[in-house]
Parts: C-alpha cells; structure tokens; sequence
C-alpha cells in the first residue's frame, strides 16, 4: 500500500499556481500522484485553458468485506496540527474521541493511506438526528480553526 502525507501533499498543491485558465500544471500533478496509487486517470479539456481529469480506483479483490475502523495515531502530524489549530482559535484543548460513525475514513485510511481524522462544529452525538443543529458561531469558529490548520501546515 502506498502512504500518503497529507501534510506535504497539500503543501505541494498549494505551492501550483491554479488560477482559473491556469489549470493545466495542476491537472497533470494530479494525474501523476493518481497514477502513482494505480488510478486510470483521463486529462480533458471542459472549457479552453481549463483542464480537468477524472481518476478512477478500481478494486483488488482483495476480499474485504464491509466496514474497517480507521484508525490515526493520536501523535500524527495531522492530530497535532489540528489540536494547535484549535487550541488558537479557541483557546482550549480539542476533545478527541473514537466515534463509531462511518464516514469516508476508511477508504482514505485503510485503502489510500491517507492519515485522516473528523473535526468539524456542533455537538456529534446530534449528527443525522431530528435535533441537528448548528450556530453561525460555531461554524465561523471552525471555519478559522480550518483557516489557521492551513496556515500551519503551509509553514
């Protein structure tokens, strides 16, 4: 399986100039990195100067079936990012948890290799409910939580 930092691939994405009309150096990053975890990936041009591609994963048989935890360990550089991140913005620890939810974690850790995790605002144990709910405070303080996450990893 290949790993994936996720940390440095975001920075490398960042550091390509990606304007829209300016698309193209992009496009072929991605189709490279695709390729390099067995992706069939296509180049098309939806607009002239604006590229896209599509990238496909096929499966390998290898006989998974259902569900798997997905498990980051809790010292990753991710974990530790995103607990400085929080504790900025909002001047307190994060409260990290195991959730027995699925969410796409599972293929981006047990199939891609990508060291994951959930954070997002409002109260989980709400999610999917007849009681979700979410205030404009909440989600102002996670989207600067998000803002200062990107600018500590692009350091």
């Amino acid at each position: 399986m290949t790993y994936v930092n996720l940390v440095e691939e975001v920075k490398s994405l960042l550091a390509i100039e990606s304007i829209t009309g300016n698309e193209k150096e992009l496009a072929y990053y991605l189709i490279d990195r695709f390729k390099s975890i067995g992706c069939k990936t296509t180049l098309f041009e939806a607009a002239p100067g604006r590229f896209n591609i599509t990238a496909v994963i096929e499966g390998n048989n290898s006989g998974k079936l259902g569900l798997l935890p997905a498990l980051t360990e809790i010292n990753s550089k991710i974990v530790e990012y995103v607990k400085k991140a929080h504790s900025t913005v909002k001047g307190s620890n994060p409260v990290i948890f195991f959730t027995d939810g699925y969410q796409e974690m599972d293929f981006l850790v047990n199939d891609l290799g990508i060291e994951s995790i959930q954070y997002g605002p409002g109260d989980s144990s709400l999610c999917h409910t007849d009681y979700e709910q979410l205030s404009i405070s909440d989600l102002k303080s996670c989207s600067g939580v998000y803002l200062e996450l990107i600018r500590l990893i692009c350091e």
